[in-house]
């Protein structure tokens, strides 16, 4: 089942190149049996014999943006903590503490539905590409004003940026999460953006996934952290060698997507939709994955696509509604 589509809107300060249409990203066979790998592999080779027609990999950058229902997000208005009416069954009044991701594996999809994967420029702060253990990125909305002081600091970054091989590239898939491979390192030690403390529980469960700290106004906390849960390890300072039973990565998958035009958005307010704010069925405060949390996690899981059970995707996570495209 494809992602639905809600709508669109352009972006004039989107960065990204017009993409030829003539060349395949990659991947796929044609008709005759022609092979869209071996073309991009001769044009490479061309390049790299210094043929000045050659193509070379493009640079893509992926917007993205953070909302509660049809509002941008924002920590505080420039005075206060920012409020926000109408959230979960409670139709609760809320501010943030917090509003911060990953997302890794992404992946270009053209024409041809091909996925091509996108390499990831490392800019030592958000971005961080590995030969052996791919990629991941940190998508961080919070500015350290208003609520988010304790937790926040002032650095942000709303977007993505790698290369792809030329192409006509129509949507875009990515997973949100770390990473199995880079989940479980020693935040002391870990390269940017693992090296957040915040965005960390032990080397046993790793970090983060997603940090969305919700207060309710005249109530208490009321958090959002997605992470794996189910990691077999010796303690929690020991990694885990196999991957968790419950990985909790959603994959995320956009058709009709331009990243020249499109901003990819994430709700806080679609998250919780069928959570009631005001009340706290498990032990800690809000849905942090854990067991202790399945009352409140059970009815938020499927929003993302996933099954709290189990931690993997309801029907390829294709029902996920937390992600859309900005109008």
């Amino acid at each position: 089942m494809s992602f639905s589509i809600l709508s669109k809107r352009t972006l004039l300060t989107t960065l990204g190149l017009t993409l030829p249409l003539s060349l395949a990203a990659c991947g796929g066979d044609d008709d005759d049996g022609h092979s869209h790998e071996a073309d991009a592999g001769q044009v490479q080779a061309d390049a790299a014999a210094g043929d000045p027609d050659a193509a070379t990999d493009v640079t893509v950058t992926l917007n993205f943006e953070a909302m509660v229902g049809t509002e941008a997000f924002a920590c505080s208005d420039g005075k206060a903590a920012k409020t926000y009416t109408n959230v979960g069954t409670a139709a609760s009044e809320v501010s943030f503490k917090d509003f911060r991701f990953y997302v890794s594996e992404v992946r270009l999809i053209d024409d041809a539905d091909n996925e091509v994967a996108l390499t990831l420029e490392n800019d030592g702060a958000f971005q961080l590409q590995t030969d052996a253990d791919g990629h991941v990125a940190l998508l961080d909305f919070e500015d350290g004003t208003g609520n988010c002081t304790d937790s926040g600091n002032s650095n942000i970054n709303t977007s993505v940026s790698g290369t792809v091989p030329p192409g006509n590239y129509t949507g875009v898939v990515f997973e949100l999460g770390v990473p199995f491979a880079m989940n479980h390192l020693d935040v002391a030690t870990a390269e940017s953006p693992l090296n957040i403390s915040a965005l960390y529980w032990a080397w046993a469960i790793g970090h983060k996934f997603a940090r969305i700290d919700y207060t309710v106004i005249g109530g208490a906390a009321w958090n959002f952290h997605l992470g794996s849960t189910g990691c077999a390890t010796e303690g929690m300072t020991s990694p885990p060698t196999e991957e968790c039973s419950k990985p909790n990565r959603p994959i995320i998958r956009i058709e009709n997507f331009s990243h020249e035009t499109d901003v990819i958005t994430l709700d806080a307010a679609a998250i919780v939709a069928d959570s009631d704010l005001t009340t706290n069925a498990g032990m800690t405060p809000g849905c942090m994955s854990f067991s202790q949390d399945e009352p409140d996690c059970t009815p938020l899981f499927p929003n993302l696509g996933i099954d709290y059970a189990t931690g993997a995707c309801i029907g390829d996570c294709a029902d996920q509604s937390i992600f859309s495209l900005a109008e």
